[in-house]
C-alpha cells in the first residue's frame, strides 16, 4: 500500500514523458527495504 500511495500520486500529477522511471524505482526499493527490515530469512 505504501507503494501505491506514494508511487501513484507522482504519476497522476506528472506527465509520462516527465516521469523518472529510475526514481520511482528506487522509491519502491526504499519502502520494500524498509518493510523488510525487521524480517528474518533463512
Amino acid at each position: 500500500m505504501k507503494i501505491v500511495d506514494r508511487l501513484l500520486t507522482t504519476c497522476v500529477w506528472d506527465e509520462e514523458e516527465d516521469l523518472d522511471f529510475d526514481e520511482l524505482v528506487r522509491w519502491a526499493i526504499e519502502i520494500i527495504d524498509e518493510q523488510l527490515a525487521d524480517k528474518q530469512f533463512r
